[in-house]
């Protein structure tokens, strides 16, 4: 194929993700910007009266720092009127970087991007560009790791850590490049970013620790409230939001050391999806990133984990009485796990390396 043949199949590639992604933001639209008022208020309080004490003052504050303060460009920008077409152009970025980093086919790049931009347009249309402020840094990450660069792979991942209290879960991904010096300065490039980020607010007031947990109760279809851990509706115990993010982070650490580095985006998020008393459809956008990264980096013809995924988070499980909805979605993560076990191919960053510069 010549460059010119080859350019402007990528265009239409491209071109018809933009399509599609404007079209899903307007299918997912949602009064008022959804949650994005959480972002404003809690930005405007971070850089008010409240200071380092806005994580305590503001108990519902489930974003992170650098998120709050990308906020302040947001805002002036245009505040929610111009959030829909900054979250597509990130999550066009997204998927964008994936394609460079793996030289995944235009079939992969084109059906797993719209099935990642699906639930992308119902995150951002819900107000969550912090999600997606995450899930951008996790791609810069699979770059560093492939390009093998452990100082930019630590700055990144602490940059997710310090935008979302959940973005920790991803830090064992320094444990993704070859040498032990490269995953220490990586590690601790990550964890040192994460705690400027975050002790300022946890010495400033005692109360942070316990503000950054926030309030949730079990929804129908989840599954502690289908375990009777609580009843629908009653506020789930102030440990298991800690818990989760606990085991979550160890579950990162066993997929990037034992398996494929890659899959673990996609096993932790739908873990996630999984343990989590909330079932908010946009969760799924962090599943579906996760797997149109694994079918990118396994160098697929067609994103099977995207379709994998898609169904896994789909909306007509919502039609099943709720005890079975999470009784199938553990099913499918129980498949999916197997599945990535069978497929791995173990770490191998020099070959990732050769292959994305191979595909430039």
């Amino acid at each position: 194929m010549t460059a010119s043949r080859a350019w402007w199949k990528w265009a239409l590639v491209y071109a018809t993700l933009a399509i599609a992604g404007s079209i899903f933001l307007v299918h997912h639209a949602i009064p008022e910007g959804g949650d994005f008022h959480y972002f404003q208020r809690g930005a405007r309080r971070l850089f008010g009266a409240d200071g380092l004490h806005v994580y305590t003052r503001m108990g519902a504050l489930i974003i992170g720092p650098l998120a709050l303060a990308v906020d302040r460009l947001v805002l002036a920008l245009g505040g929610a009127d111009v959030l829909p077409a900054i979250g597509l152009a990130l999550g066009i970025g997204v998927v964008a970087l994936v394609h460079r980093l793996s030289g995944a086919r235009p079939a992969v790049v084109l059906i797993g991007g719209l099935c990642f931009l699906w639930p992308w347009s119902d995150m951002i249309r819900f107000g969550h560009l912090e999600d997606g402020i995450v899930y951008a840094f996790v791609a810069a990450s699979a770059w560093a790791i492939v390009r093998r660069r452990p100082v930019l792979l630590g700055v990144f991942l602490g940059c997710a850590a310090a935008s979302k209290q959940w973005g920790f879960i991803f830090l064992p991904l320094a444990l993704a490049v070859p040498t032990e010096r490269d995953q220490t300065v990586a590690l601790g490039t990550g964890f040192g970013i994460a705690a400027v980020s975050w002790l300022p607010f946890v010495l400033a007031d005692g109360g942070t620790l316990g503000g950054l947990t926030g309030v949730s109760s079990a929804q129908p279809g989840s599954l502690p409230g289908v375990l009777g851990i609580v009843r629908y509706g009653a506020l789930m115990p102030d440990w298991w939001r800690l818990a989760e993010v606990g085991a979550l982070f160890i579950v990162c650490v066993v997929v990037v050391t034992r398996l494929d580095w890659y899959a673990a985006p996609f096993i932790v998020m739908a873990m996630r999806c999984t343990l989590d008393p909330y079932t908010w459809s946009y969760y799924a956008a962090g599943v579906l990133f996760g797997a149109f990264l694994l079918d990118a980096m396994q160098r697929r013809r067609f994103p099977i984990w995207s379709v994998v995924g898609l169904v896994y988070v789909s909306e007509v499980l919502n039609h099943l009485e709720p005890g079975m909805r999470a009784i199938v979605r553990v099913v499918v993560l129980v498949g999916v796990i197997v599945g990535v076990v069978v497929t791995s191919r173990r770490p191998n960053v020099v070959g990732a390396v050769a292959s994305a510069e191979h595909q430039g």
